[in-house]
């Protein structure tokens, strides 16, 4: 019977930061650079474990539900003060994340070992920067799908093809279009979804800016092509235009974040992102969709889940419920390392690998493993001659490459399957279409798992709910009392799911771990 270990580190983050050296480098002292300041603690009293619920919607709470997971310490803000003491030494204040307990700063170089030395300070470490999708050149020359046409009760267009190869037409001839599933769209602008055909009947539930501070996300004003590219990742996973163009998830909602602009002067930088993720999960999205990725100041070897600041905010939305779906990249094949762009290399993301029109693996697709050896990317789309809408002709549509649009296809999926299995888990959804995926058998570090198959997903759910396990054994924690820390000893009969939660001598919950597989690794 195997033993499984589990230590449990109270109010202090669920995973490790590791010391990360990313600062050193050429730049002269007087140069602004931006920079995560990480905090060591933050007051987490029942009163401000509270006040912090405030913010969650009740679909939020409602998803939350789901893993066991209330209001705990990631949902308490950044200490206030310990920004005040800050000021004196930053140029600027960017966003603070209460999950990461860090704040984004501009700040000169030669005063960051003064803002070290302060007693607050956990580390400092550099805001990554997006890796610049590849140039898009539209073509409205219409693609010939490859797969044999059948007979849907929607009229697909040119879209079909893309949606046929994962078998969501079958979906939603069963009735299923991502109802009651709300999907949050994190990417550059989203500036034709109130004036294209594609959107008309999306129900969008809120927008938000998170680089001007406001709820315009559509920015009609604003230069030429901004917003292009969330206006195209939004027609895929939700638009609905027959004849032209329908999404896997038309009858969903939709929550609206843009984290960057298209201005090659203006860096997309990772701060936005953590803030549109916590901005949608307390909204209470149950899918969030990203076609970003985070390398600057990152290596390959930085790939391993538990470095980028992106890469563990996902390890919060997947403990909260939240699926995450992400671009594993458009960086190419290296046979000699991973080209992965955080957050694609989390543990819970899933990681949207890209395929042709004909099923085979795009050659410009990031490919894995991540550094400690898992199979990334998790499962694959079409990534080349995908439909989408085009932003240069009044309703029209047009063919684009990239993970970016595999990302919200295998996103609609997933809401499909929510849709079908309402309680399941981010885990649950994960397992479904990496066991079901045309290379399940025999995954390999470009397309993972192989191509979703959304039919086989769902009945694979329906067949594999959440096991109770039958008998178990819970040894005495030790060390015993403890104040910080305390392993907890189980034994298991087989591989199963668990939940363990601790609660005080007054009967309130401190801790609780979501269901996860346990495999003999102690989470961290």
């Amino acid at each position: 019977m195997p033993v499984f270990r589990f230590l449990i580190l109270i109010f202090t983050l669920i995973f490790l930061l590791p010391a990360y050296n990313g600062i050193a480098g050429s730049g002269s002292d007087e140069a602004p650079l931006k920079v995560w300041v990480f905090f060591k603690d933050k007051e987490a009293t029942p009163e401000a474990l509270r006040k912090a619920g405030e913010i969650l919607t009740p679909e939020a709470l409602k998803r939350r539900n789901k893993v066991m997971a209330t209001t705990d310490w990631f949902d308490v803000p950044v200490n206030i003060s310990y920004i005040d003491q800050l000021k004196p030494y930053i140029l600027k204040q960017g966003h603070a994340s209460r999950w990461l307990n860090a704040v984004a700063v501009y700040l000169n170089r030669k005063v960051i070992d003064s803002l070290r030395a302060l007693p607050f300070v956990r580390d400092i470490r550099p805001v990554a920067r997006r890796a610049r999708p590849l140039p898009v050149t539209e073509t409205i020359a219409d693609t010939v799908s490859p797969v044999l046409h059948k007979t849907y009760s929607l009229d697909y267009g040119l879209s079909l093809n893309q949606l046929q190869m994962l078998n969501v037409p079958q979906l939603h001839d069963s009735g299923y279009s991502g109802a009651g599933v709300t999907i949050a769209m994190l990417d550059d602008g989203f500036s034709h979804y109130k004036k294209h055909e594609a959107f008309d009947r999306m129900h969008i539930l809120d927008t938000w800016d998170f680089v001007n501070n406001n709820h315009d996300v559509d920015d009609p004003d604003a230069i030429e092509n901004r917003g292009y590219h969330g206006s195209k990742t939004l027609s895929v996973v939700g638009g609905y235009a027959p004849g032209a163009l329908i999404g896997p998830a038309y009858g969903a909602h939709y929550l609206l974040a843009k984290t960057e602009i298209d201005s090659i002067e203006v860096p997309a930088e990772e701060d936005n992102w953590v803030a549109g993720l916590e901005w949608a999960e307390a909204k209470g999205a149950d899918i969030v969709s990203s076609s970003l990725g985070y390398i600057d100041w990152y290596t390959w070897e930085d790939m391993d889940g538990r470095t980028a600041v992106t890469t563990l905010a996902t390890n919060v939305a997947e403990q909260k419920g939240v699926i995450v779906v992400n671009a594993a990249g458009n960086e190419g094949n290296n046979p000699d390392h991973n080209t992965l762009i955080a957050p694609a290399d989390g543990v819970f993301v899933i990681t949207a690998g890209g395929v042709t029109v004909e099923g085979n693996y795009w050659s410009v697709a990031s490919a894995g493993p991540t550094v400690d050896g898992r199979i990334k990317p998790d499962v694959a789309a079409q990534a080349s001659g995908t439909r989408v809408i085009s932003v240069y002709s009044e309703n029209g549509y047009t063919n684009n490459n990239g993970t970016s649009f595999a990302t919200p296809l295998i996103a609609g999926v997933a809401a499909l399957l929510l849709e079908a299995h309402p309680m399941a888990t981010p885990e649950q959804i994960r397992q479904a279409l990496r066991a079901t995926a045309s290379r399940a058998d025999a995954p390999d570090r470009l397309i993972g798992y192989g191509i979703v198959n959304a039919l086989e997903a769902a009945r694979y759910l329906e067949d594999h709910g959440t096991a109770t396990v039958a008998s178990f054994r819970v040894s005495r924690n030790y060390p015993n009392p403890f104040r910080d820390y305390t392993t907890v000893e189980m034994d298991l009969p087989e591989l199963s799911r668990i939940k363990i939660a601790i609660y005080n001598t007054l009967g309130q919950k401190v801790f609780s771990l979501p269901a996860r597989e346990a495999r003999g690794a102690s989470p961290n």
